[in-house]
């Protein structure tokens, strides 16, 4: 198993070593990162971003293809589709192929692809929305504790909530039943059946994903459209493997959640020594 996951940022960063074996050995992606690399494109930075998506698929860099909502159906036992990855990996082909975001619209359309790239904008703007629902879900159920703290009684003083806030199976339990939720809009299956189908998987997603609930409940803030979509990538971690990332949302949420394993993009250059070439 590789060890450190390289989320967008940091494989835009590291991607001219990606063909080198102490990288490939090491490091591992997602098509979530090829996602939002081509979410992004536009006819004015096409070149800069094609560079990356290039070099990463011409490299032998391990890559995880499931996307996060397949990855979260997995965690409560049942199948999400969200795309067809065989056109995914059609598209990637044609923009590293393509001299322009003009060409590569072209050959996409003559191909006869449903996905395109407006699609794939759409389909992340959709992701977004999705994320931030779930988010809020997600604060809603602690709030609903909060409130009923209140309705019994109990002065909500600093220590209270303290408390609340370090009650770590209270917060995974909202998380997880807020997917389970959102999941049951999305394909049907009962919330309580998915909820009570988890087992413990990507156990770094949840408990990162409930501590940022838990400071937005007590602070009484909305999530964030770029934090929702960071806190994605937590789902391709298992307990030994680390992030790659200078995104301050990692190193914020890695002060109170000990199994997030989190390095710097300058740490891994270190590590791998890649400076010396």
């Amino acid at each position: 198993m590789k060890k450190y996951y390289l989320e967008t940022n940091a494989l835009i960063s590291l991607s001219r070593y990606l063909k080198d074996d102490r990288v490939t050995d090491n490091c591992y992606t997602s098509s979530y990162v090829l996602f939002e690399l081509i979410a992004s494109i536009t006819v004015n930075n096409f070149r800069n971003k094609r560079g990356p998506l290039k070099q990463t698929m011409e490299s032998n860099i391990t890559m995880v293809w499931d996307l996060p909502q397949v990855i979260v159906g997995k965690m409560f036992g049942i199948l999400v589709e969200v795309i067809q990855l065989r056109e995914l990996e059609q598209i990637v082909d044609i923009i590293c192929k393509s001299e322009s975001f003009e060409e590569a619209n072209q050959i996409i359309e003559e191909e006869g692809l449903e996905l395109t790239l407006e699609k794939v904008k759409a389909i992340k703007e959709k992701w977004n929305s999705n994320f931030i629902e779930t988010t809020k879900e997600g604060i809603d159920e602690i709030q609903d504790i909060l409130a009923q703290e209140k309705k019994d009684g109990v002065k909500l003083s600093e220590s209270t909530l303290k408390a609340i806030e370090q009650n770590k199976m209270i917060n995974a339990s909202c998380t997880l039943m807020a997917h389970a939720l959102k999941l049951e809009k999305d394909t049907g299956h009962s919330h309580k059946e998915m909820y009570e189908a988890y087992k413990g998987d990507k156990w770094v997603y949840v408990a990162a994903s409930s501590e940022y609930y838990i400071t937005k409940s007590i602070r009484q803030e909305n999530a964030k459209r770029n934090d929702v979509l960071d806190l994605g990538h937590l789902l391709y971690l298992e307990r030994d493997q680390a992030i790659v990332s200078n995104d301050g949302i990692y190193r914020l949420l890695k002060e109170k959640v000990s199994i997030l394993n989190l390095m710097s993009i300058e740490e891994i250059k270190v590590l791998l020594a890649l400076e010396n070439m």
